[in-house]
């Protein structure tokens, strides 16, 4: 009995799937992931009302494609890719802490975390009806 419950828990698990970082399923995982001070940090996915850069997402991609710049030394040696980038809205909507999950080079990532730190203030998440730190990743392509 007791060991056709472990397997039951087993296939469980398998189908709602293993989250590859802690092996834990991703439903136990994206609640909270750090403190900023004494406030924890949501993940987007994870709280009642995600953050919104003002004026929606097509706001957010124009204002990087506007500020973003294409290093010389990149752009002469070719090198181009997708730097996928961290950071925290803060509950004030103030954007902090931009990270480099995935680079391609050294100054096309510099120049993501430039773009990123310039961003002006979102409109927070919330949870149970209070602002809250939200962490969001995006992508920051760079074509020639």
């Amino acid at each position: 009995m007791k060991l056709r419950l472990i397997h039951k828990l087993s296939i469980l698990l398998l189908v709602i799937g293993l989250n590859s970082a802690s092996g834990f399923p991703q439903m136990f995982t994206t609640s909270f992931s750090s403190s900023i001070g004494s406030s924890n940090v949501y993940e987007f996915d994870a709280v009642d009302i995600r953050p919104e850069f003002p004026g929606g997402e097509r706001a957010l991609f124009n204002f990087i494609n506007g500020e973003k710049r294409y290093p010389a030394d990149a752009y002469s040696a070719g090198i181009e890719g997708r730097v996928l980038i961290s950071f925290i809205i803060a509950a004030d909507g103030t954007v902090s802490n931009a990270t480099v999950v995935r680079g391609v080079d050294d100054s096309l990532n510099r120049e993501a975390v430039r773009v990123v730190n310039l961003m002006p203030k979102w409109t927070p998440g919330k949870v149970d009806g209070e602002t809250v730190n939200v962490r969001h990743v995006i992508t920051i392509v760079f074509r020639l």
